[in-house]
């Protein structure tokens, strides 16, 4: 299954999709109550079978025969409406077969383009787990070749009498061989059936052996003999990782000395060759919060949280230490009480250097790591160079913080720089209506919009929590979030339907600390549209043009989108 994209870019869309799924898996573990069991049903059967060119009884009874060498057809070169190659409009091949009287009894009506080199033997496998079972395809199958799987499983007992009450098919397990659709999709010879690559009937084969596995699997019966031997791996001898690139690092660009919630902060950093600096059993880069005081440890803009100037602390070091220094010369016995003083003010003050360098005092712990969503690293082969992104949420804990890269050959830390609250809330507008003696307002906020070419988390498009402080008509009043409405509340007495609303700078505050830019004038009853970014389509778009700009094919040529080709598609 794919899902509909409903974010920005892939990453925004992963994060979301990944949040619904977690939101799900709670749910069901909240229904599932006192009903689980520390002792679930949990067994497996795996069949390998192979298209070797053999001849098949299907679920009716109907002989058939499969392919023993995939051939891709002419409708894989053009590619899909919703994923095209450059040939997809001038060879114009999807929807290309042969004539219905020239159909062959194992490639139906596909022109064979050329072969690929997909394994004819691989694995096909069903988990159970309690009351489900799990079936897997070597492949894409369309959505109507798994309503097949399960239905050949059910004929075969998989049913709530015997105690199943789900049966999911999941492709892409296992191997990789293609697409695999029905004989009836495979004969339109669209981009899919041009992709199922053994043959007209190659589902069929993969059904049948998945109503034997789940057969086997309830009634407690083997494995299948193979029907023949798995392939080793295809990509030759596994190069010798260590984590060593065979060069010292060095970092060539560090991150910016402060950033806000929902921007971004990267580092840049010159390592060995071929990207091979990435370590096998850890992370590469790190993530670190000073947690002691989350200062700065030298000269920084006052406008930094928790940053103070160097120079000032150096004056105060010194003096103490002076001071330090005459009481032990007068007071010997005093001498060990001045060292932990001196010792005590280093660490307090950190020593001073060069500006927006990590303290080596502080106490540095991770917070998070490139192994975790959040972050994208890069590598440039030309140049060694690494880069890595790290997308700071609007939730996430302010402070002091550094990158830490770890590789075999050496450790980098990055100049600290803060993490601040957000300054760029928006405030939509304000509605008004009457309620008794009183009216109500309704304060209507959104968050920054993100940048699909730099931003990486999913998004909500408003913040929630918090309240707005604002004027009207000299008299001051108070919104506080409703959460039924996801609006900011306030009562104000008297008739306040007409005029301006006033709110100051980083008048509204969200839950988390994060607040809205400078003072606004809103005029009640008016609500501005947001902009944000379009989802990401699924597919549907033209094959990019030089430097990804335009399409590939110039409108007057090819115009895009084609309109209803190919005939019938939908």
């Amino acid at each position: 299954m794919v899902s509909r994209n409903d974010s920005y870019n892939p990453y925004a869309t992963a994060d979301s999709d990944s949040k619904k799924i977690a939101h799900g898996m709670l749910v069901a573990w909240a229904k599932a109550g006192t009903h689980m069991t520390r002792q679930p049903a949990l067994d497996v059967r795996t069949a390998v079978i192979c298209f070797c060119g053999q001849k098949f009884k299907d679920q009716n009874g109907s002989e058939r025969q499969v392919a023993s060498q995939g051939f891709m057809g002419a409708s894989f070169l053009g590619g899909a409406q919703n994923g095209p190659s450059i040939f997809y409009q001038p060879l114009q091949t999807e929807g290309k077969r042969r004539p219905k009287e020239l159909a062959d009894p194992v490639w139906g009506r596909k022109i064979l383009a050329f072969p690929v080199p997909y394994p004819t033997v691989m694995p096909l496998s069903e988990v159970r787990i309690g009351d489900a079972i799990i079936a897997s395809v070597p492949g894409e199958p369309s959505i109507e070749v798994g309503r097949q799987i399960q239905a050949a499983m059910a004929r075969s007992g998989a049913t709530r009498a015997h105690g199943i009450d789900f049966t999911v098919v999941v492709g892409l397990a296992q191997e990789y061989t293609g697409y695999y659709t029905t004989p009836e999709e495979y004969d339109k010879q669209f981009y899919e059936g041009g992709h199922t690559v053994f043959g007209k009937w190659s589902s069929d084969l993969i059904i049948q052996a998945h109503g034997d596995l789940a057969r086997r699997l309830l009634l407690g019966k083997p494995d299948p003999a193979p029907g023949g031997t798995l392939p080793g791996s295809n990509i030759g001898q596994a190069p010798v990782l260590t984590g060593d690139g065979g060069a010292a690092g060095r970092i060539t660009r560090q991150p910016q000395l402060s950033v806000e919630r929902m921007r971004t902060v990267s580092v840049r950093w010159k390592g060995g060759a071929n990207g091979r600096d990435r370590p096998l059993g850890g992370p590469f880069v790190t993530l670190e919060r000073n947690v002691e005081t989350g200062r700065m440890a030298t000269a920084a803009s006052p406008s930094l949280p928790g940053t103070r100037p160097a120079t000032a602390g150096f004056i105060v070091l010194l003096g103490i230490a002076g001071g330090a220094s005459t009481l032990m010369r007068r007071r010997p016995r005093t001498a060990s009480a001045a060292a932990a003083l001196v010792i005590g003010t280093l660490i307090f003050l950190g020593l001073p250097g060069p500006l927006g360098r990590a303290s080596t005092t502080g106490a540095w712990r991770a917070v998070t790591t490139d192994l975790n969503p959040g972050f994208e690293w890069r590598f440039d082969g030309a140049s060694s160079t690494y880069s890595a992104v790290f997308d700071v949420p609007a939730d996430f804990p302010t402070g002091t913080y550094r990158f830490k890269i770890t590789s075999a050959r050496y450790t980098l830390v990055s100049h600290s720089f803060a993490i601040a609250d957000s300054s760029r809330l928006s405030i939509l507008g304000v509605t008004a209506r009457r309620s008794g003696g009183a009216t109500v307002l309704r304060f209507f906020t959104a968050n920054p919009s993100p940048d699909p070419n730099v931003n990486l988390w999913d998004r909500a498009r408003s913040p929630d929590g918090g309240a707005i402080l604002f004027t009207h008509d000299g008299a001051h009043g108070r919104a506080t979030f409703d959460a039924a409405t996801h609006a900011w509340i306030a009562r104000m007495p008297g008739d306040a339907t007409s005029g301006t609303i006033r709110v100051p700078q980083h008048g509204f505050t969200d839950r988390w600390g994060n607040t809205s830019g400078p003072a606004v004038g809103l005029r009640l009853g008016r609500v501005a549209s947001q902009h944000w970014p379009p989802v990401m389509p699924v597919g549907g778009f033209c094959v990019p043009g030089p430097f990804g700009q335009g399409c590939f094919w110039p409108q007057k040529v090819y115009p895009w989108p084609p309109g209803s080709y190919p005939p019938g598609k939908r």
